[in-house]
């Protein structure tokens, strides 16, 4: 590590993940013995705060942040004076400190990689999580360089999503997943169109079914380098479990989402089987223990989740705000 990153109470070392840039590349900092944050010395909270500015993951070992007041305390001493982002993706745990749980997904499906709200107008720039009861199998959380996954992509659908961007549609049923109400926090229609026009997006009741459609750029510059900024595979029908393909396929169940070009053009579902190689080929998992914090930047790193077995509680506060 360079020489400037020191203090006596911490390991510093790089994170066995494939990264485009070894001076932006992750990295875990390790406290020598177990370190409650009430303990952390003025020296450790600048070099952790110099970390997160500059690494696109920082991975802190050995401390005590495992519950909403410790993962906030830590957040304000490590990445002071950026607003707060909220969402309404996830369900909420501490509504004062604006702490999430993870979202809510099948313990045995894997939560595939993704840059927080990359299919809305704005997003967050830094995801921090902690762990209160890690999984007793399982449920690693997963990190990719989404430059990386940019470089696998071939040029002509590179240039056909620069052209176009990606085409997000959410479609509303009653009693499944979250509703257009909820969405714009409010029950009025003629509210929620003007929020969705705000938002850039479009409201619409055809057929007596409820969708929101917007377009997004597919990818953001980060320096001079892109990164794969989407949500592409939480949107295709073809990342979906087999399972679930097949009751879509038979109407069993609805279809709730799709992803497309800008264009209305299919995606091809050979990208999405390029993207999902390419994310399993430079994913890293990080493995869990009680009071590990990890901070991501959300416009370097992609992040998912592993399937996995026994009860796994984490918390999640999200900082800055990006748009496009």
């Amino acid at each position: 590590m360079n020489g400037t990153f020191n203090a006596s109470d911490l390991h510093i070392e790089k994170m066995p993940l494939d990264y485009h840039n070894s001076h932006f590349a992750p990295v875990t900092a390790r406290f020598r013995t177990i370190t409650q944050i009430e303990k952390w010395t003025p020296a450790t909270i600048t070099l952790l705060s110099r970390l997160a500015a500059t690494k696109a993951a920082l991975l802190i070992k050995n401390s005590n942040i495992s519950g909403p007041k410790e993962l906030s305390d830590a957040c304000q001493l490590i990445l002071p004076g950026l607003s707060v982002f909220s969402t309404g993706e996830h369900p909420i745990a501490d509504q004062n400190r604006n702490i999430y749980q993870t979202i809510n997904y099948a313990p045995s499906e894997k939560l595939l990689w993704h840059h927080e709200n990359s299919f809305n107008q704005t997003w967050p720039k830094y995801i921090a999580f902690c762990s209160a009861s890690p999984a007793s199998s399982g449920g690693h959380t997963v990190i990719a360089d989404g430059h990386l996954i940019y470089s696998a992509v071939d040029s002509k659908a590179r240039h056909a999503f620069e052209d176009n961007g990606v085409t997000y549609t959410r479609f509303f049923h009653t009693n499944v997943g979250r509703s257009w109400k909820e969405v714009y926090s409010t029950s009025n229609w003629l509210e929620a169109k003007e929020k969705a026009i705000f938002f850039n997006e479009q409201l619409e009741n055809k057929n007596s079914v409820i969708s929101i459609t917007c377009t997004r750029p597919a990818f953001i510059m980060h320096g001079n380098k892109s990164v794969w900024f989407n949500q592409i595979l939480h949107w295709h029908p073809a990342a979906l479990p087999e399972r679930i393909r097949a009751l879509t396929r038979q109407r069993l169940i609805p279809k709730l989402r799709n992803s497309s070009l800008g264009n209305g053009e299919e995606i091809e579902e050979k990208l999405i089987a390029t993207l999902l190689n390419a994310y399993k080929e430079h994913e890293y998992a990080i493995n869990w223990d009680v009071g590990d914090l990890l901070i991501i930047d959300n416009t370097k790193i992609a992040h998912g989740r592993n399937p996995y077995k026994g009860e796994r509680k984490h918390f999640v506060k999200m900082l800055g705000v990006g748009s496009f």
